[in-house]
């Protein structure tokens, strides 16, 4: 367990981390969206500066425009230049009527200092006001259809706004005047707004060859600094924007600035451009000092949340401590409990081990001493059919031997349910030839079919392949169940039998096999009990049919076991329709080797001396009878002992081994005799094993054991000269 003291402190870094973590994220989550939104709140702030700065420039440059197209729509001035133009009167005449009135139309703009007027050829016919100034040419002078500003000069030390507007006549343009107005309104727009800033400035920008040059240089700056916007790809680019009529905010480097942040627009009626230029560091600095605040704020309240974490974790030591002895005294109790339940679990497995052994054990048991007796029933009544007893009597023995053998279905069924529920059902993997399987199961039945007057019918689809490898011996009993019960439950009409290929992939199959009659069917409501153990679905409605009611639940369990599903479908009064899949692995499709599968000739007509080992009364007289019957001479021993001093005494063409007799048993005699441990007798006689033990596994166990043949009690005629002929051919 953790020292108390220890956990407690781990619990407080642990705690303070956290804290810190969290706070760190939750400032880094909101932090940077608010950093960016006070960016863009500064740089809107700076484009929405620059934009008023542009209405007083676009104000001005307008008013401009304006008092120039005026000047040269007065119509007496300009019908006195359509007649100068056609020669009509002298230049004098034109220049006493028209200076005075130019002069006089100045007046209306107090910002208007002078101007003049080109005719079309270009030359000075009219002058009023200020002189031109000598950066502006009179020659070539472009006659431009409206009013346009052609830029800045300087006229006396101070700065003059050119503007240039076509006269129009009746039918042509007469001229042009050039009009002068202080620009002084325009540099007092740039001196404010560029003293409002502390590190920004206002500029006013025009191209001048390749250069652009500010109209107002900072006087402040140098020469050199103050008569050039930097020369940078990028400033360019802005300019050419603007120009083109586009507006917005761009972040880059400004030499005399650093880092800075411009916001652009064009002015309107001319060829410049507004520059609001700020440092990004002046731009940014309430943005930064907020962001300061915040972060200061943050620190503090981080710093009042440990301390109130420390203050209240504090006086949790104590409790920690008394948790800490509890939760050791309940680890210690709780670990206790589950050995004591994993004890209790592991005698309970043991006892249900043991139990499911002695429930095996008893099975066997019973089986053998079951089977015993059964066979003296049974092979009595085998005989005594074959002495040719009257009708009466030959009825009674009939159903005798039909009892015994639904007694041995019964008894068969019990052992494969409880082999099953124990797990010990492993389905072998043999090559099988469908067709042949098939055959072998309806053979039998085809009579019983007959017997009531039904008929019995085989369909395979084409697809369905005929060589697989599989347990052929499951897949008989549970079609054998499914036909006999459908065969038992059905008066008139057919039963079907029907076999198609769900699915094939690769080298497995998945075939679904099909029964289907025209008997009593089943009632609804057991059709979803009917594959348990001990469900008879047809009892209720037909009680005189009887059963136990396992069938079907091995057959299901046998089906599962194939990889399958079982399912029925039934109509009370139409007959029923079970169902059922089963995997297989595709076998070589080669044919098989039928001459291997044709019944061969018994063995040769002579009497054969035969030694019976058997200690049961009733079964020596059965099996004695039986083999004088078939023209053999028996003898008789009743356990091992005798069976070897017969073997050494006498000549046996083969012998017949019980295995439970008193004394030697018949297995312990077998393997002497194949050891070569008794003198005189042959170790290589052919035995077969002739015992009640008929559980899955002992004819294995037998054979292994050194036996050449193996039989089941109880017996039956054909079964024992089948035996008989396959062991010595």
């Amino acid at each position: 367990m953790i020292d108390a003291a220890h956990l407690q402190r781990r619990i407080f870094t642990i705690s303070i981390l956290a804290l810190l973590v969290t706070g760190v994220c939750i400032a880094i989550l909101t932090l940077v969206p608010f950093y960016r939104h006070l960016g863009q709140r500064a740089e809107d702030t700076l484009f929405y500066t620059m934009r008023s700065n542009l209405v007083g420039v676009e104000e001005y440059v307008q008013r401009a425009l304006d008092v120039t197209s005026q000047i040269g729509s007065r119509t007496q001035i300009r019908v006195k230049l359509e007649q100068y133009n056609a020669g009509l009167i002298s230049l004098e005449e034109l220049r006493s009527f028209s200076a005075p009135k130019l002069l006089d139309a100045l007046r209306v703009s107090p910002e208007a200092v002078g101007m003049v007027r080109f005719d079309v050829s270009g030359n000075v016919v009219v002058q009023a006001g200020n002189d031109i100034p000598k950066s502006i040419g009179t020659s070539h002078i472009p006659i431009l259809s409206g009013p346009t500003v052609m830029g800045l000069a300087q006229n006396g030390g101070e700065p003059t706004l050119v503007v240039s507007a076509a006269i129009h006549g009746a039918d042509r343009i007469q001229g042009t005047d050039l009009v002068l107005f202080k620009a002084k309104p325009l540099h007092n727009i740039v001196t404010a707004a560029t003293d409002a800033g502390t590190a920004g400035f206002l500029a006013i920008v025009r191209r001048e060859g390749k250069r652009l040059v500010p109209l107002f240089p900072r006087p402040e700056l140098s020469e050199t600094a103050r008569n050039q916007v930097p020369d940078q790809e990028s400033i360019r680019a802005l300019f050419a924007n603007a120009v083109g009529g586009k507006s917005g905010v761009w972040s880059g480097k400004w030499p005399s600035l650093g880092q800075s942040v411009v916001a652009y627009a064009p002015v309107r009626g001319t060829s410049w451009a507004v520059f609001q230029v700020m440092s990004r560091s002046d731009l940014y600095h309430h943005v930064y000092r907020t962001i300061r605040n915040v972060i200061f704020g943050f620190l503090v309240v981080m710093i009042l949340s440990i301390l109130a974490l420390a203050k209240t974790l504090r006086p949790l030591s104590g409790r920690i401590i008394i948790y800490n002895r509890e939760l050791k005294e309940q680890v210690l109790e709780q670990t206790a409990r589950l050995k004591a339940e994993l004890a209790e679990r592991e005698a309970a497995e043991k006892r249900a081990e043991a139990a499911n052994q002695a429930k095996s054990a008893f099975l066997a048991s019973m089986s053998h001493e079951i089977r015993t007796p059964m066979n003296g029933i049974m092979g009595m009544a085998e005989l005594a059919l074959m002495s040719n007893p009257g009708d009466e009597v030959r009825e009674y023995l009939e159903l005798l031997r039909g009892s015994g053998k639904h007694l041995l279905e019964l008894i068969n069924d019990v052992l494969d349910l409880s082999k099953i529920e124990a797990g010990k059902v492993e389905l072998a993997h043999r090559p099988m030839d469908l067709g042949d399987e098939m055959e072998k199961v309806l053979a039998p039945l085809r009579r019983t079919a007959k017997d009531q007057g039904l008929s019995l019918n085989l369909s395979i689809a084409p697809e369905v392949p005929e060589q697989l490898m599989g347990d052929a011996g499951r897949l008989r009993q549970v079609l054998v169940n499914l036909i006999s019960n459908a065969i038992k439950f059905t008066h008139e009409g057919l039963v079907e039998v029907r076999i198609s290929a769900e699915e094939i992939d690769g080298n497995r199959a998945m075939l679904r096999f099909e029964v289907q009659d025209t008997g009593v069917g089943i009632p609804e409501e057991n059709l979803q009990h009917i594959f348990e153990s001990f469900a008879q679905g047809w009892a209720s409605a037909h009680p005189e049919y009887g059963g136990t009611g396992l069938g079907l639940s091995i057959s299901r369990e046998l089906v599962e076991l194939m990889g399958g599903a079982i399912s029925v479908e039934s109509e009370l009064g139409k007959g029923s329709s079970f169902a059922f899949t089963a995997e297989f692995a595709l076998g070589d499709s080669a044919a098989p080797d039928r001459e291997a599968c044709t019944p061969q000739p018994p063995i040769a007509d002579r009497s054969l001396h035969i030694l019976v080992a058997e200690d049961n009364q009733v079964n020596q007289l059965v099996m004695l009878a039986m083999l004088k019957r078939a023209g053999h001479q028996p003898d008789l021993a009743v356990n091992g002992h005798e069976v070897l001093k017969r073997l050494a005494d006498d000549y046996f063409d083969l012998v017949l081994m019980d295995i439970q007799m008193p004394g030697m048993k018949g297995d312990e005699a077998v393997r002497r005799i194949r050891a070569g441990e008794v003198d005189g007798v042959r170790c290589d006689i052919p035995i077969i094993a002739l015992t009640a033990y008929a559980m899955e596994g002992d004819q294995e166990r037998f054979l292994n054991a050194g036996m050449n043949g193996y039989l089941a009690k109880p017996i039956d005629f054909e079964g024992l000269c089948a035996a008989l002929d396959s062991v010595l051919r």
